[in-house]
């Protein structure tokens, strides 16, 4: 071998040798370009240089994790899962990984096998309060609404700023009915973000559910000073003053949300209800008349032009609305009732008794029914039923029930 070859040969390997040096650094430096892009938001370029740092020094586990990461947040749930399963297996112990694995599959639907990846992340770092999160999530997927909550409260007391894991503490909590205990979430989350007017609007509706109906308006009006455009935060202080017995004040607020056409139909019904409770009747009238011709087959509005024409003394009229609101919900018990008063006031007996029949088969435990169909029997000469349907009455707590029973039941 000449002098020049082995000067060559030498060159070639010192060459190789400086490459293999640099191998190391220079995938360190793509794939640190790569965390910087994905920090900043920057996925597809993040993967760019991932790709690069990978051809110089080949895969590794964190590698395969960041570029799962990323395809991730691209939403390419695909490649993220195969990348990210190749980071689990060449380490199998890193809680990350699994915990976006999990997160893909949630998007793709497979909540089973994402269940499984999150419990691999808790077991792996059981302080990892984004799994337990996210399997909080899951569970309230599988309507297992306590599991879910266990798991929101534990992410709660790892990272207590984890706003998503408060939402879905509350929604569980609310799937429940416990309500005191999803308005305790939302203290907590009100805690952190005192500005939120929808979060004191819905702590308001929950508190409307414990009949906390003065704390229900404070959170309303909170809402509504953050938010003056709240409408559903004004049709909630109206709902709450309706129920507080405060008419007027309800009557102003559904009036400003119909003025907005904000929820017409239920603010239309709902201020109807307010004005018979005013007795002004023709108001209630005018309010159920429009919201019919926004919603004809409003049951409940058919309902109650029923009992303004049954307070009025028009029986035919308001059995023809009855008749319309039972066209409309079939299993309306309360129509079935009123519709046998009007009938009963018609003198048509045996026709009430028929409506009083199906409004007890639909509630059993009805004892205005159980007493008027013992009064139409009385009216038929048939004391020993009726007597039967006034003992019931008076058990269900009718008082009425009693004096009628004391007349007609001697013997009985």
């Amino acid at each position: 071998m000449g002098k020049i070859t082995r000067i060559v040969l030498l060159a070639i390997v010192i060459s190789g040798v400086m490459v293999f040096a640099l191998r190391k650094p220079v995938s360190r430096y793509y794939y640190n370009q790569g965390i910087t892009l994905q920090s900043d938001s920057l996925y597809g370029e993040s993967l760019e240089k991932f790709s690069i740092s990978g051809k110089w020094y080949g895969k590794s586990p964190d590698l395969f994790l960041n570029i799962g990461k990323s395809q991730y947040l691209l939403k390419e749930y695909d490649k993220a899962i195969e990348s990210l399963t190749g980071s689990i297996e060449l380490d199998s112990v890193q809680p990350e990984a699994y915990l976006f694995r999990g997160m893909a599959m949630v998007k793709q639907g497979r909540n089973e096998d994402a269940f499984m990846d999150f419990n691999s992340a808790i077991s792996l770092d059981t302080m990892y309060a984004e799994a337990y999160y996210q399997r909080g999530a899951v569970r309230a997927g599988f309507l297992d609404f306590e599991g879910s909550v266990r798991d929101y409260k534990r992410s709660t007391e790892l990272d207590s700023d984890n706003t998503a894991a408060y939402l879905g503490s509350i929604a569980s909590r609310s799937a429940l009915d416990d309500y005191r205990g999803a308005i305790s979430d939302y203290d907590r989350l009100l805690s952190l973000d005192l500005d939120n007017d929808k979060a004191y609007f819905d702590r308001g509706n929950l508190k409307l559910n414990i009949n906390d109906l003065e704390g229900a308006i404070e959170d309303f009006n909170k809402a509504l000073s953050i938010n003056d455009k709240n409408l559903a935060a004004v049709y909630g202080r109206a709902s709450a003053n309706g129920r507080l017995g405060k008419p007027q004040e309800a009557v102003k607020d559904f009036s400003i949300v119909i003025l907005e056409k904000f929820r017409l139909t239920d603010a239309y019904y709902a201020r109807s209800v307010m004005y018979l409770n005013m007795n002004k009747t023709a108001a209630a009238q005018e309010d159920l008349e429009a919201l019919l011709k926004i919603d004809p087959q409003n049951s409940q509005a058919c309902f109650s032009m029923g009992v303004i024409l049954t307070m009025k003394g028009n029986y035919s009229g308001s059995t023809e609305w009855y008749n319309k609101a039972i066209q409309t919900d079939p299993e309306f018990a309360d129509a079935y009732f009123n519709r046998g008063i009007s009938k009963g006031y018609l003198e048509q007996h045996s026709e009430a008794i028929l409506d009083y029949d199906k409004a007890i088969a639909i509630r059993n435990n009805y004892p205005d029914a159980f007493y008027a169909r013992g009064v139409s029997k009385i009216n038929l000469n048939d004391n020993t039923s009726a007597c039967g349907d006034l003992k019931i009455a008076e058990q269900l707590g009718y008082k009425a029930a009693t004096e009628l029973i004391s007349r007609h039941c001697r013997g009985i």
